[in-house]
């Protein structure tokens, strides 16, 4: 098995932060009424993901190690073990063939076979990457640079020349959760949109949610603190105080009025979100939504965790103490065991 870079890396400290950010953009916010909402651009439609020329992927743990890896899950009752990754901090697969990570507060991208590593992007002096999200055309590199004087830089690099999007009067946070209520609720995102028109920043715990197109003008809308946001197509789905809400061509509507999930992943070919939903006074259930009608169907109770591993098979935990995982076959309706723990990253991204 080859290692894909056999180097620790020295993990940024973020620190936990109170209150509702105001950043200060440097782009042009009177062009913000005229831009539109999303910007789709030209884009192929999502296929299935299978064989060797356009496989699966997915950044996991196995049971009996806290190691990620990358793996191969087109045949999911098989995955085929690719490459170890040393502790990086946000791993982020690029492409059916790349990964990038972070590593001494620099950005870096790696074959998923070999060794050879390219240095993407090198922090300026007194800041630190923590942050990064490749567009799906993997032209444009966005991301958070905490500085020395612990405010966080928004950035886009595009064809050599990186701008300076937004600064953020406080450092991106995370939650060091002692409570499964605590990590249920903790969420982080820095993401862009499927058709790579517009760039997210969500997260929980300092209420930021911001939004800017490509071209770096923000155009976040007036919501009511919204949460758990999650990309379908060019449709934004997030929850506030009336439930899941969707944001598109310019206006908020109802989508799941009095539902409350956690933590959403949408599938690798649109049209559906898995998610988690529960209280304190019962086991949680997961659920899989189709974002064309709304139509919710129950894949099991007892069950956490939920991601698309594939467009066909999502994957949850099982109810604790007994630490099982599993595997749920969307097209024919059965559960199969897992040796995967978790999942941090799929290939294809959601679409």
């Amino acid at each position: 098995m080859r290692t894909l870079v056999g180097v620790l890396v020295a993990v940024a400290v973020l620190a936990a932060a109170c209150g509702t950010d105001h950043p200060t953009t440097t782009a042009n916010r009177t062009a913000t009424a005229q831009t539109r909402f999303p910007s789709p651009l030209p884009t192929l439609a999502p296929t299935p993901c299978a064989g060797p020329s356009n496989p699966c992927l997915a950044v996991v743990t196995r049971r009996g190690s806290n190691s990620e890896l990358v793996s191969n899950v087109t045949d999911v009752a098989h995955p085929q073990t690719l490459g170890a990754l040393a502790p990086y901090l946000r791993p982020r697969l690029v492409s059916a063939s790349e990964i990038a990570y972070i590593e001494a507060c620099d950005v870096f991208t790696a074959p998923l076979v070999g060794f050879n590593r390219t240095r993407a992007l090198a922090a300026t002096s007194g800041t630190c990457v923590v942050a990064f999200a490749w567009s799906p055309d993997a032209q444009s590199l966005a991301y958070l640079a905490v500085t020395d004087h612990q405010t966080t830089e928004v950035h886009i690099l595009r064809e050599g020349k990186d701008d300076l999007v937004a600064t953020v009067a406080h450092r991106p946070a995370v939650s060091l959760c002692s409570t499964q209520e605590c990590a249920d609720s903790s969420d982080f995102q820095f993401v862009w949109s499927p058709d790579g028109g517009v760039l997210m920043w969500n997260q929980s715990i300092t209420s930021t949610f911001r939004i800017w197109t490509a071209g770096g003008v923000d155009v976040t809308p007036s919501l009511e603190d919204p949460s758990m946001a999650v990309w379908s197509g060019s449709s934004l789905y997030f929850q506030d105080s009336k439930g899941i809400e969707v944001f598109r061509s310019g206006a908020v509507s109802s989508f799941l009025p009095g539902v409350k999930w956690i933590k959403p992943s949408a599938s690798p070919t649109g049209g559906e979100i898995v998610y988690e939903s529960g209280d304190a006074s019962g086991p949680a259930h997961v659920y899989v939504v189709e974002t064309g009608n709304a139509s919710v169907n129950e894949l099991g109770a007892g069950k956490s965790k939920a991601a698309f591993l594939t467009s066909r098979f999502v994957w949850y935990q099982g109810e604790k103490p007994a630490g099982k995982t599993y595997i749920y076959d969307l097209q024919d309706g059965i559960q199969i065991e897992s040796v995967i723990t978790s999942v941090t990253d799929v290939w294809p991204h959601a679409a």
